[in-house]
């Protein structure tokens, strides 16, 4: 009787840990589309540059066209991998329940998450 009243509450936190880790994924994915746009865009800009310094004319430049397609490319690409990580991560954290790891593996994945944030970030500073 004790291990199944003992049992809800990581349930509920398992439930509650893959939902954050999702919305976190999504995130994840979100910013770093951003970041590839800024270092697209960055670097046409920095082609352009160099060719107006040479005193050249430059190059017609497709700048909307190709970031609207990288956009469009990395969002399908980065949607199709966060399903299958939050699919993953599900798996995860249910058998980390089983082997009494569920605590370690919350960190392990949020603490992944929130790099990838990071860097997301960080590359988007650098390159804006």
């Amino acid at each position: 009787m004790e291990s199944s009243r003992g049992s809800w509450w990581k349930v509920v936190i398992h439930y509650l840990s893959w939902l954050v880790a999702s919305l976190l994924a999504i995130v994840d994915a979100l910013l770093l589309r951003e970041a590839l746009i800024s270092i697209l865009v960055w670097n046409q800009t920095r082609i352009i540059e160099a060719q107006r310094a040479q005193g050249l004319v430059p190059e017609k430049i497709q700048l909307g066209f190709t970031t609207e397609a990288v956009s469009q490319w990395a969002l399908f690409i980065l949607g199709i991998t966060v399903v299958a990580a939050v699919i993953w991560v599900e798996y995860y954290f249910r058998k980390g329940i089983a082997i009494g790891k569920f605590f370690q593996r919350i960190g392990i994945i949020l603490g992944t998450e929130v790099g990838i944030i990071v860097l997301a970030v960080i590359l988007q500073m650098v390159f804006s």
